[in-house]
């Protein structure tokens, strides 16, 4: 179980197994389990490629392994309408080139919406409950990173492959960097303060008590007790 007074988001990376791969690693049951965890208690999800698969599977959802192999940089397209009303995206520009290095994908649950798609992958990235994301590329890369996949990839691409993403590389890497840091600060939006109440209510103006108007039996009461004073001095005088 989350502390959810220790952690105010969950964020979930890549990794090279498949998120149905629970013999070999059996560690991802317990991610799964912790993915439902955050969704139970609303915290704030950015899950990418591997963990973007897992929140898939989570919300019960069917993984489709070798379906779609997308490797190297390739142009992903947002949903402008709901990109321009969700904080991940907002600041990012409406179509861009990124990294990518995975070979499954994914179904959606019926009531969350996507975000982004490109020509190999019909989702790209979607959005559930709010604030739990799913992303299939891999903003979060450095050079370092590439060259490290690229070179221990054990088959996963091919030479040719691998010259050719080491060839684009410069194209595209400051590009990368500029959208990694859009869309976490975009994520980092969605994460409240641990002191958090909602939303503050403005204070109501005091309205000043005012006196109680008199009834009409006790002004008629007076005016009799004010004329018998009268008529008491009169024959007095």
């Amino acid at each position: 179980m989350i502390d959810e007074a220790a952690y105010r988001g969950v964020m979930i990376l890549g990794g090279s197994m498949s998120a149905l791969d629970d013999k070999a690693y059996p560690f991802l049951a317990e991610e799964v389990q912790l993915i439902q965890d955050a969704l139970e208690r609303k915290l704030p999800m950015l899950n990418i490629c591997l963990g973007a698969q897992l929140l898939a599977r989570a919300c019960g959802m069917s993984i489709r392994l070798g379906h779609n192999r997308e490797v190297g940089w390739h142009t992903v397209t947002l949903k402008q309408w709901y990109t321009q009303r969700n904080p991940l995206f907002f600041q990012a520009p409406t179509e861009f080139v990124t990294f990518h290095w995975h070979q499954d994908s994914f179904e959606i649950p019926t009531d969350a919406y996507r975000l982004a798609r490109s020509d190999i992958s019909d989702v790209q990235a979607f959005c559930y409950q709010g604030n739990a994301y799913g992303i299939q590329f891999h903003p979060e890369v450095t050079e370092e990173m590439i060259r490290t996949w690229v070179e221990n990839s054990g088959g996963f691409i091919s030479p040719e492959e691998g010259e050719q993403i080491l060839a684009d590389m410069p194209q595209y890497l400051a590009a990368q960097k500029k959208l990694a840091h859009q869309l976490i600060y975009g994520f980092e939006t969605t994460i409240r303060p641990a002191d958090y109440r909602g939303p503050k209510e403005e204070p109501r103006p005091v309205e000043e008590a005012k006196p109680a108007e008199e009834t009409k039996p006790a002004k008629e009461a007076e005016s009799t007790e004010a004329k018998a004073d009268e008529a008491a001095q009169e024959a007095n005088g």
